[in-house]
């Protein structure tokens, strides 16, 4: 067989090759709706300077103002190098519009580094050491939108925003790295704490959330007094669709690299200059 001929050969059976890897990049379930990184993608973020007004979404522009005076930390996340620092009261970030109106096949991801077991300064209710980590929607008795992950006694919850607590006994960590997610798939809420779903199911359904909510990270205020302030340090929040019944922590969660994610039409541009350019080379060699 001529060395031209097998040259063809390589070539298109890389091109094949190509085409199976971006076809399997562009099927994954997840399309990030928000991300904010929280310190790596902000102007002049330093360790133990003060956070960034706004701070960055990388994905859509859906940037969050500051409250109060977080402050950059050492981040020991692969891929991260900043962390924001929400330790003591009144410190948070947050914008006026929430990231979806959806209330199905969606979910929000954080990392979390808690720096006590209760690690809320506000209350909810009959809950005490309340802190919300990271929401959509508006926290409230019955006319609450959305959900989120929130902290109370010492435990990881999901917060549905009607004021309904998603109780999986997740026990607070402290001084410890600890990734949480709150998934909503075809009307099963759960809570994922290091990649593993922790406890059962819910199917309360979470009220629409409306262009005047909120999306916040690190604490909230919404009855002028109670600031529910995370007391420790957050990083790599994102928020994210999915088709029904497609999501899979196993590979749709941040676990371990933290990489900002490709849209599908940057996978598709990419995956075709590679193959166009293959293809150009088997014809400039016959």
């Amino acid at each position: 067989m001529s060395s031209k001929r097998v040259n063809t050969i390589v070539s298109v059976a890389t091109i094949l090759a190509i085409g199976v890897l971006c076809a399997s990049i562009a099927q994954a379930a997840v399309v990030p709706l928000a991300y904010y990184r929280l310190g790596d993608t902000d102007s002049g973020a330093v360790v133990g300077g003060p956070g960034a007004d706004p701070t960055a979404d990388i994905i859509a522009g859906q940037h969050l103002s500051k409250i109060g005076a977080p402050t950059y930390a050492n981040s020991s996340l692969p891929g991260s190098a900043l962390a924001m620092d929400f330790g003591g009261a009144g410190k948070y970030y947050e914008r006026v519009g929430p990231v979806t109106t959806a209330v199905d096949n969606w979910g929000v991801e954080a990392w979390v580094y808690p720096f006590s077991e209760t690690p809320g300064d506000g209350d909810a209710g009959p809950y005490l050491n309340f802190a919300s980590v990271a929401y959509n929607g508006k926290e409230g008795a019955g006319s609450g939108t959305g959900f989120g992950l929130v902290t109370t006694n010492g435990e990881w919850l999901i917060l549905i925003g009607q004021l309904e607590f998603h109780d999986v006994n997740a026990d607070v960590v402290p001084n410890k790295w600890t990734h949480l997610a709150a998934v909503r798939d075809s009307g099963q809420l759960a809570l994922y704490v290091d990649g593993s779903q922790v406890g059962g199911t819910t199917g309360t359904t979470p009220n629409t959330p409306i262009s005047s909510d909120f999306v916040h990270i690190g604490g909230e205020n919404i009855f002028g007094d109670r600031l529910r302030s995370f007391d420790g340090l957050i990083d790599e929040v994102r928020f994210f669709s999915f088709s029904p019944g497609q999501f899979d922590p196993a590979t749709d969660l941040l676990l371990s690299v933290v990489v900002p994610e490709p849209s599908s039409a940057l996978v598709w541009m990419t995956c075709c200059l590679l193959a166009g350019g293959l293809v150009y080379h088997v014809r400039r060699r016959k």
